[in-house]
Order: structure tokens, then sequence, then C-alpha cells
């Protein structure tokens, strides 16, 4: 027999869960190993290896996005609070302590990072944990093959550490997630401080 779907209330919005389906599978992932993955993907989790782990219904993720794509790629909101809190004391804006810290290259457009996304897990699934690796940008525009490009202004490559902590749930679907805090709700531009008391005020962090 199928799951049934549950309701959950956030503040003061209820939220209808459908249950998440994977055919003759229990959870989304049990039978996938880290090994079975793109060579990318493992590539993003420094030294190429992360841990397997079963992330329990109604753990609570975020992402900060600039699309409304589902993405596979998603941090756990218990590290939230320190985020922002480590971006104010550090004294940058929120969307360059982000764009750092989880090592997103401005090469890749389609992700500007301008809204931060919760959402909650409907079910039980398997992911891959690990932490943020580093990224170096301007690789393009550094090739002295590329007579046009090469040594423009701004050329200079731009080291992104990364460190925060990143999920990775391979094949995730729209009916695996319900949104607690969905794209346009909370800016990267937004005082931080009142990030901070919105977040609080739905006890998200």
């Amino acid at each position: 027999m199928p799951p049934k779907a549950t309701i959950i209330q956030v503040g003061k919005m209820e939220s209808v869960i459908k249950p998440c389906k994977f055919g003759h599978m229990a959870f989304l992932n049990q039978t996938i190993d880290f090994q079975q993955l793109s060579p990318e993907i493992k590539g993003a989790f420094p030294g190429g290896t992360a841990t397997r782990v079963l992330l329990p219904a109604g753990t609570s993720l975020f992402r900060f996005s600039g699309h409304d794509r589902l993405s596979p790629w998603w941090s756990e909101t218990t590290e939230l609070g320190g985020l922002l809190l480590e971006a104010k004391i550090s004294g940058k804006p929120l969307y360059q302590y982000v764009r750092e810290t989880s090592a997103v290259l401005r090469k890749w457009y389609s992700n500007t990072m301008s809204n931060l996304v919760v959402a909650t897990l409907n079910q039980p699934v398997y992911a891959f944990k690990g932490i943020i690796g580093p990224q170096n940008e301007a690789a393009i525009y550094m090739n002295p093959l590329d007579k046009q490009n090469y040594k423009k202004k701004f050329t200079k490559p731009v080291y992104y550490r990364g460190g925060n902590g990143q999920i990775y749930i391979n094949g995730l679907t729209i009916t695996c997630i319900q949104y607690v805090v969905p794209l346009g709700t909370v800016s990267v531009y937004d005082n931080i401080d009142e990030i901070i008391d919105f977040l609080i005020s739905y006890r998200l962090i």
C-alpha cells in the first residue's frame, strides 16, 4: 500500500506533503554507491570522497539559488544559522560570502545565488554528504592560446575557498521535497539580521 499524504505546519502556513515514489525501491538511492556517480559529481567533494547517509523524512535543507529548477545540491539547514553569523562577522556582503564559501563560479551564470531557498524532505532518502571543495575562477581567460582574451583586465584568477557542508541527492524529484521558503522570499541582498530574525520566527534555525 502506498504511503498516504500528510500535513505539516510551518508558522501559519499549512502544506500537504505528497509521498515520494520510487517504484519497487524502498528509498531513493538505496542501491547507489558514491563510486557510481560521475567524475564531475565526485570531483565536487575534496579528495573525491563523500559519506553515504540516510536522511530521514522531515530533514530541512537549504541552498542559494537564482532559478526555480530543482537541483540535487543542498546543505543541511542545521548549518544555516552558523553560516549567516559567520557572514555577518566577516563584514562581507552575504552574496559575496556565500559565493566564496560555496565556491560557485561566476561563469555559471545559470545560478546567480540571489535567493535563499529552504525545503524539507517528504520521506527518507539516501544522499552523499561532504564539504564543498575550492574552485578557481578565470580559467578560460588565462589560456595563452586565446589571443583575443588573454591578459585582458580582470583576468587574474579568483580563488573560492569553499568549505561549506553540502548534500548531493542523486535523482531528486519535486515529489521528494516540500518548499518551506520558496524562491523569491529571502534575497541575499537583504539585511542579514532581518534574514536571521525571519528564519528564527519560523523556527528554521
